[in-house]
């Protein structure tokens, strides 16, 4: 778990988006480390477009977008799925699955 979550955090530092913090926009926040399932998801520099890398070794790569807190992606091992909320801490998948983001301990 560690391992992967040190992966994780260097991916995460590697391909960190450039979209500006100022945006309106809930979805300005979704670039995190999701804890449940060893994902990276990373906002575009358009402040649309989705990366998501699960790093378990196990699923490709998946690519979407997220407007206003409404996310679409395109899961290939998984057509049909899925859409997702996202409120700023969680992204709640249409297949019931919930995404937590990964927060540092104090």
């Amino acid at each position: 778990m560690k391992r992967v979550a040190s992966f994780c955090a260097v991916a995460l530092l590697t391909i960190s988006p450039a979209y500006s913090q100022d945006s309106e926009d809930n979805c300005k926040d979704i670039s995190a480390i999701y804890i449940d399932t060893h994902a990276v998801v990373v906002l575009g520099k358009d402040g649309k477009t989705l990366n998501i890398l699960i790093a378990n070794g196990k699923r490709p790569n998946a690519y979407g977008t997220c407007v206003a807190g409404k996310v679409t992606v395109d899961f290939i091992d998984d057509r049909g799925c899925c859409t997702a909320t996202f409120d700023g801490k969680t992204i709640k998948w249409s297949n019931g699955t919930v995404w937590s983001k990964w927060s540092k301990a104090p």
